[in-house]
């Protein structure tokens, strides 16, 4: 597998050069780190970006933001959720309904 030094975005304001595979490509601009759960060096986890609308930094869970050819914090997404398609729009039902229900603590 072929690698070529890139900049990679690391926490905000600092951009870095790290080792990335080239068949490695993310489609927008990503908070990164290496991986601490693996000695692969070419491994990284991805862990957040800024919302397309807002420019709010929000994770990448499906708690905090949608992926849809662009990253949406979850306000934006529900402000503006005419706007998505309809397998959008029912996603975004089942996760409003899903933060509704109260979690159960053992």
């Amino acid at each position: 597998m072929l690698e070529q030094e890139q900049p990679v975005w690391g926490w905000p304001g600092r951009a870095r050069t790290q080792l990335v595979s080239i068949q490695t490509a993310l489609l927008e601009e990503s908070y990164v780190m290496k991986d601490p759960f693996t000695t692969d060096k070419g491994r990284f986890l991805v862990l957040g970006a800024r919302c397309s609308v807002c420019s709010r930094l929000v994770c990448v869970g499906p708690e905090c933001s949608l992926f849809y050819s662009k990253r949406f914090c979850l306000p934006c997404v529900r402000k503006n959720v005419g706007a998505f398609p309809q397998e959008i729009q029912r996603d975004t039902e089942t996760r409003t309904a899903a933060s509704k229900k109260p979690c159960s603590r053992p």
